[in-house]
């Protein structure tokens, strides 16, 4: 009950803490409408068991494991605001440095630290801004 308080409070290195590991999201990449790709920011798309236990809505400093290797990555948890109008809740992340196609390959995410909520921008052009911005932090930490 606790941890799961954690997981809903966005609480990630105390819930890795407690757990003794990384909470972590398993699934397969979807191909999605590619809006990431078009503004150079690629995001692979994973949509969670709807039993899963999912952290609040927002953007994470996290690590990928694709085929056995590990990637830094960011991800959010989120409806996509700026993008959609929909209330399906999504998972997509953006592995840094990486060029490979992953569609249908199962990766997992681990999930560290709890970046900024998820919100709304005007264009495609701030969200970019925005998310080059939440990848130097993440960076940095």
């Amino acid at each position: 009950t606790a941890i799961r308080e954690k997981i809903v409070e966005g609480k990630m290195q105390e819930v890795n803490d407690m757990l003794n590991h990384p909470y972590t999201i398993i699934g397969k990449v979807e191909e999605g409408k590619k809006l990431g790709r078009q503004i150079g920011l690629p995001t692979a798309n994973i949509i969670p068991e709807k039993t899963k236990l999912l952290p609040p809505k927002g953007v994470y400093k996290t690590v990928v494991n694709v085929e056995g290797k590990r990637f830094a990555s960011i991800t959010n948890i989120g409806v996509n605001p700026t993008v959609e109008s929909g209330n399906q809740i999504k998972v997509e992340t953006h592995i840094l440095d990486y060029k490979e196609y992953i569609y249908n390959e199962i990766v997992q995410v681990e999930f560290y630290e709890f970046v900024r909520p998820e919100r709304t921008f005007p264009n495609l052009e701030e969200l970019k801004t925005q998310i080059e911005k939440d990848i130097e932090y993440c960076k940095k930490i």
